[in-house]
């Protein structure tokens, strides 16, 4: 475990907070004459995680101590301090006089709040400047381009390594001077803008400040042309004739859209050690607040009240009749003189009038721009819209609100799971990487984990041993969690994935119990890879093939192995212990709550 690569998921301030506790946890261990922190050499992260990664990475390089880094960043992140200071920047003028170029908007806003409470005025180019003389190498922080629909990988610069590009094959900076001035806090926004939650940021504008103007970054990126993309006319819906008015133009967004693990990182800074005959990673550690496991959602059924059995058509005809009060009245007028009760039908008829030939003049419109443009979405939809509009709203507003539920449940949930599952299978498939790998999962602990894997084995491992007939290796198990470890994993597993902890989340200490339980989780799957270590040391094959590494059992492994069961004990009795010791603690938290838990847990899991 000297020469580490660790990734932090994407997944709001919960992956915020459990990746903060796997890095205290690292930090609070040692290996040989250094902290296993310390042996840390490659760090990638996305969305929730670069929050941690930029934080203890750009501390790092300042000489912060971790005590320092720490204690900034839970205090950054507590509570609806961001969220706060965000929707005071969106309102408040003189903030973005300073930022003209930037849209206007949330993630934007999000962004200058960051560069307030985390990173003040620092720039990609302290990683240039000062990462060389700190444990790490190489960091990498995650965003998706638009343009391709890639990972966008903002990857620090080292003079002596073999350094990935600051972008992708397609789009990526062939002026590194410009990319140095680019601000952390905007290069965290790009890559925690999640679908839904917030806008995409805009290459070049948003990037843009006092020091770095459009036009420099506009040609300091270099816009290869993508062989696979069309030259036909794409349906654009909303299509923005200005966006194209510049060629290099592109969104950004949320890294998890691509690979919210930054598992690909990993495996792409391996194979550049391995082209430099570098030493290779030992242990790839992956941070993890996402699951294999899924919800069971409910779908929306029609509600048929009343009022739902209203139809477009309907309300279409309701405002062309009532618009029709409106020119008879002026005609009545002119012959009967106006009367008091034509004030009460004058507005009213008048809206209606103006909403209905608004109506009537955009469909028109739509119709003379589908032929034109040949867009067959549109041109289908206006053939069929009548069906639509002769339905009854209930069933009009199931048919929505099912197809908006579903399409959230497929990018928030089931489609994450199964880019997870084809970067997980990856570092599995591989030999040289299958038995490095260590996934370290916010669930592992949880209650639901513990029932899903009952009456299997904690650690068990295939071997390709031949004597081993069953083709299992049982191996050492890790000492059961207690009942008040996994209530608090299971409380950290079931948070939201917000940027903020509501005022019930704080009452329930819950960013305690995340960053706790990234702490003993961390502790128990280092635990169960040494075990697993050990044991396949024990029985290693002389005649094993040549592309699974021979491995070796040192003192400092044995000592590691009797340290972590003893924090592992500690653990169980006392969950919180590694928060609350040498003043490492969020002065927002009582002690008091480990009594408190314990209580609450005392059944055992079942």
């Amino acid at each position: 475990m000297k020469n580490i690569a660790l990734a932090m998921s994407g997944g709001g301030y919960r992956a915020a907070a459990f990746s903060l506790g796997a890095l205290s946890y690292l930090n609070n261990t040692g290996y040989d004459d250094r902290t296993l922190l310390q042996n840390v050499t490659f760090m990638s992260s996305t969305s929730g995680g670069s929050i941690t990664n930029i934080a203890y990475s750009a501390g790092l390089c300042q000489g912060d101590s971790f005590s320092t880094i720490y204690l900034r960043l839970l205090n950054a992140i507590d509570g609806e301090k961001a969220i706060k200071r965000a929707f005071e920047i969106l309102n408040h003028d003189a903030a973005w006089q300073t930022r003209p170029d930037k849209s206007r908007n949330l993630i934007n806003a999000f962004s200058m709040a960051y560069d307030e409470l985390l990173y003040p005025n620092q720039y990609f180019k302290l990683y240039t400047d000062r990462l060389g003389g700190t444990h790490l190498e190489e960091i990498c922080v995650n965003s998706t381009e638009f343009a391709n629909g890639l990972s966008f990988r903002f990857q620090s610069q080292h003079p002596t390594l073999n350094n990935g590009k600051i972008g992708n094959g397609y789009i990526y900076f062939s002026d590194l001077d410009a990319a140095w001035r680019l601000k952390l806090s905007d290069i965290l926004a790009s890559s925690s803008c999640f679908p839904g939650g917030f806008e995409p940021l805009i290459f070049p504008e948003d990037f843009t400040h006092a020091g770095l103007k459009p036009k420099e970054l506009n040609e300091a990126i270099n816009f290869k042309n993508n062989p696979f993309t069309t030259d036909e006319k794409p349906d654009d819906i909303f299509e923005d004739e200005e966006f194209k008015d510049n060629p290099k133009r592109f969104g950004l967004m949320d890294g998890g859209i691509a690979d919210n693990q930054a598992i690909d990182s990993i495996l792409l800074a391996s194979q550049r050690r391995k082209e430099k005959a570098r030493p290779p990673f030992d242990l790839l550690l992956i941070t993890d607040v996402t699951s294999y496991l899924i919800d069971s959602y409910t779908l929306p059924l029609e509600k048929k009240s009343l009022p739902g059995k209203a139809t477009i058509n309907g309300i279409t005809w309701s405002l062309f009749i009532l618009g029709l009060l409106f020119p008879i009245m002026i005609l009545a007028s002119l012959f009967t003189g106006w009367q008091q009760w034509m004030y009460l039908l004058f507005i009213p008829s008048l809206l209606a009038l103006v909403s209905w030939l608004a109506i009537q003049v955009k469909l028109l419109l739509t119709r003379i721009s589908a032929n034109r443009e040949r867009s067959t979405w549109s041109l289908m939809l206006l053939s069929y819209a009548g069906y639509f509009l002769k339905l009854r709203l209930s069933a009009l507003i199931q048919m929505l609100t099912a197809r908006l539920k579903s399409v959230l449940m497929i990018t928030s949930d089931i489609y994450l799971k199964q880019i997870r599952a084809h970067y997980y299978s990856q570092l599995y498939a591989d030999p040289a990487t299958h038995y490095l790998v260590v996934s370290n999962a916010i669930y592992d602990l949880s209650q639901v984990k513990q029932k899903a894997a009952t009456g299997i084995p904690v650690v068990q491992q295939k071997t390709a041993n031949p004597d081993d007939e069953a083709g299992e290796l049982q191996l050492d198990k890790v000492a059961p969690p207690s009942a008040s470890l996994v209530g608090i994993a299971e409380k950290a597993r079931v948070m939201a994935t917000t940027l903020w902890f509501d005022k019930y989340q704080r009452k329930d200490n819950s960013k305690a119990a995340v960053v706790a339980t990234g702490q003993f989780t961390t502790c128990y799957n280092l635990l169960k890879h040494l075990y697993a270590k050990q044991q396949r040391v024990k029985l290693q094959d002389a005649n094993q093939p040549a592309t699974q590494p021979a491995e070796t059992w040192t003192t400092a492994d044995a000592q590691l192995k009797t340290t972590m069961e003893t924090d592992w004990k500690r653990f169980n009795e006392d969950p919180f212990w590694l928060y609350n010791q040498e003043g490492i603690s969020d002065p927002g938290f009582s002690p008091l709550m480990a009594i408190a838990e314990k209580q609450r847990f005392k059944v055992v899991n079942k």
